[in-house]
Parts: structure tokens; sequence; C-alpha cells
């Protein structure tokens, strides 16, 4: 939390997006292999779901100090759906190579943070889309 204390809560959620993006893009290979382990698997499934929870439980104890800049009325929620939306986007976008159009790593870091920004409703945003 001292790390962020002088950063708004728009600037963490993106570079909560940039972090995750950049592993993903480090370690696909590994993160594509427990993607599909996990879908036969059940401890691989088990363990996803512990990291995600470790994930998502440091980034709502981080914000529980910023529901004030926070307009969705159950912020914890939102936290979690958020975090959901960003993993399903990543695993689809970077891991199982979809036909949608390629978006540069800069592009999608860019959007996430901003569906996470408009999500929670916080009211200053970051990231205007590039051309």
């Amino acid at each position: 939390p001292q790390r962020w204390a002088s950063s708004s809560t728009a600037e963490i959620l993106s570079q909560v997006a940039e972090f995750l993006v950049r592993v993903y893009r480090e370690r696909s290979g590994l993160l594509r292999t427990f993607l599909h382990r996990g879908v036969l698997d059940d401890a691989v499934q088990k363990r996803q779901e512990e990291v995600f929870e470790h994930i998502a439980d440091l980034l709502e104890n981080l914000l529980a100090g910023r529901t004030d800049e926070i307009d969705h009325p159950d912020p914890a929620l939102a936290v979690r759906f958020a975090l959901r939306v960003l993993f399903g986007t990543l695993d689809d976008t970077i891991q199982i190579r979809t036909t949608m159009p390629r978006l540069d790593d800069d592009r999608i870091i860019t959007e996430l943070g901003r569906v996470m920004q408009r999500y929670l409703g916080v009211r200053e945003t970051l990231g205007t889309p590039t051309e």
C-alpha cells in the first residue's frame, strides 16, 4: 500500500493491467499449459483459483481505502469481477490467440485499464485510445 499511496486509483488499475499483460507475454507457454491442464486436472484448476483469489485479495485490500473514488455500489465484488474480465480477456487474446483483430500489448494494456476503471466507476480514467 505504501508504494501506491501517491497513485490515483486509475493509475493503480492501469498498472495492474500492464503488469498482467507483461506476465502473460513473458510466460505465455507456461500459462497456456496451465490454462489447458486446468480444464482436465482439478488440482491445477484449484491452484489457478488460489492464485486468482490471492491477486484479487491484494487488489481489493489496496482499493478498500479508496471507495470514495469508486462509484460501483459493491467495490469488493467489482474488483473481483473486473479481474475475471481481465484474466478472461488475456486468456483469450494472448493465450488462445483468437481471430479478433490483433492488438499490440500497449493497446491491450490501455483498453483493459479503461475497462477496469470504467466498470469500477473510477471518475478519473487514464488511457486514451490511439489510432
